[in-house]
């Protein structure tokens, strides 16, 4: 991946302060930096992508499902409580309010592209008396004064240190815009997997309640047949046991349960305290949507937003380096003044007058004790870091796409092994049951029976939870959950100077 910066000088003429320069100046100011237009800044990635990802599933790829994956649950409480935080999140907030000033902070450095006028004006006053016979005033004289002027400077960037520090900012606001879609994605996330889990968890509650109840039918059995000396008092007792063990586990699904809610209401920018979820449903999905399809490890440099926001600090960090190289050649300067004014004076005529003053200065560095050079260098060591921050996070991006695309695999095809563990699981429960009321086993075997299928159940449970976990962590791994339009990412890709991915 070559990418390259170009900063481009820009001629700012104002026509105002252009008519009072003459021409010869201004050939003169010309013909000193023809051909030093532009500085170019190069720099180039380490990171081959692959042509695809280890998991990769061939299909057609659905953008706009992958920029709202969470409406694929097809659950109206979880899609309304992700607008929730969409708009009121704290996070999503400080980011909008950065790119706020960055916006701010771009508009700062490009007027200082063009040149500065101010207007000034003052008055003056004076009275005074004359004592030249013991006290006796023989004259009294009083003036006053009126002027007003116009002030104008205005640095040409001829070699494009003020364009390049103007880019900068304009990337670091572009970054800043980047980061709000990638605050987004990670809200949108983490918000699902806390719903989810609270889903989880009273699913997992209702399992744990049907095997106390079930539990408990078995100790009342267990108690007649103890009557009929059919069963031990050590039945009754291990009975009893795991019920103990079984409702020791309620008071810690609960406690989770409510720190997932507490989170949620967080991420959705309200206070904790009394906040509760409407509409929620008792369990988890039945239906787990599919993995995305069609998706390339390519997609990752337009889709994801952190990169999107690393690759821009990328070229604001070249735009320094291009601004402090612009340190090496001349500076010019051009300033007027022009003022007029008037005198009065009480034993005189009065006096009016104009003056203009116009300048055109050159400085050139000659000796600054290697302070350029070290700037330059100094500009070009952040970029660098910058863009090893940018190849490591490609290689993270990477990973997370896979271990999702690993996750889902794995998940499914546990879910199917559970599934059929947990048919098998019912069958033998019943079969314990005739065996037990004919004689041809002990009551422990009918316990043990009934507590493998419920440790199924919440098995099979865990494995589904797991799975829509991985498909989450799948969806922000692929940059999606923000509103990603392929033509205008495109669009813009092509007007960063040339930068392509």
């Amino acid at each position: 991946m070559k990418k390259s910066f170009t900063v481009h000088s820009e001629k700012l003429p104002n026509k105002g302060l252009m008519s009072a320069v003459s021409a010869s100046v201004l050939l003169a100011l010309l013909s000193c930096v023809g051909g030093c237009a532009s500085l170019t800044v190069d720099y180039e990635s380490d990171i081959v992508l692959p042509e695809n990802y280890t998991g990769f599933i061939s299909g057609e790829k659905n953008e706009k499902a992958l920029n709202e994956w969470w409406r694929l649950f097809n659950d109206d409480c979880l899609s309304r409580l992700i607008a929730a935080a969409i708009e009121a999140n704290g996070d999503l907030r400080t980011a909008r309010l950065r790119y706020e000033t960055a916006l701010h902070e771009e508009g700062l450095s490009r007027a200082d592209l063009g040149p500065k006028l101010s207007l000034g004006g003052g008055i003056l006053g004076g009275r005074g008396s004359v004592d030249t016979s013991g006290g006796r005033i023989d004259s009294t004289d009083s003036q006053s004064a009126l002027f007003t002027g116009l002030q104008g400077s205005w640095e040409p960037d001829f070699f494009g240190e003020k364009q390049s520090r103007a880019d900068a900012a304009g990337y670091r606001a572009l970054a800043a815009s980047d980061s709000i879609n990638a605050v987004q994605t990670s809200v949108t996330a983490l918000l699902a997997r806390k719903y989810f889990e609270v889903l989880y968890l009273q699913e997992r509650r209702g399992i744990l309640l049907e095997n106390i109840a079930n539990l408990k039918d078995l100790r009342r059995y267990a108690e007649g047949r103890f009557r009929a000396g059919q069963a031990t008092a050590y039945d009754i007792t291990d009975i009893g046991n795991r019920i103990t063990e079984a409702e020791s586990e309620l008071g810690i699904i609960d406690s989770g349960a409510e720190a997932s809610v507490r989170a949620i209401a967080v991420l959705t920018g309200v206070p904790p305290q009394n906040f509760s979820i409407d509409n929620l449903p008792s369990g988890l999905p039945d239906g787990i949507p599919e993995p995305p399809a069609g998706f390339v490890p390519g997609d990752l440099l337009l889709r994801r937003p952190d990169i999107l926001s690393k690759r821009n600090e990328i070229n604001a960090r070249a735009a320094m380096v291009a601004s402090a190289k612009a340190d090496l050649y001349p500076r010019f300067n051009i300033s007027f003044l022009g003022q007029t004014g008037r005198i009065e004076l009480h034993a005189g005529p009065d006096a009016r007058g104009w003056g203009s003053f116009l300048s055109g200065t050159v400085s050139v560095p000659v000796f600054t004790n290697g302070r350029i050079r070290e700037n330059i260098e100094a500009r070009n060591s952040e970029m660098k870091v910058t863009l090893a921050e940018y190849d490591t996070m490609i290689l993270k991006a990477l990973k997370e796409v896979d271990d999702g695309y690993a996750g889902i695999t794995a998940e499914t095809a546990r879910i199917a092994a559970l599934e059929k563990g947990l048919s098998e699981a019912v069958k033998l429960r019943k079969e314990a049951d005739k065996l037990f009321r004919y004689g041809r086993a002990d009551f422990d075997a009918m316990v043990n029976a009934e507590t493998r299928k419920l440790s199924f159940e919440a098995k099979l449970s865990e494995s589904r939870y797991r799975r829509i976990g991985a498909l989450i962590d799948l969806y922000r791994a692929l940059g999606g959950g923000w509103n990603y339009e392929p033509d205008a990412s495109a669009e813009k890709s092509t007007a960063e100077d040339g930068n392509e991915p």
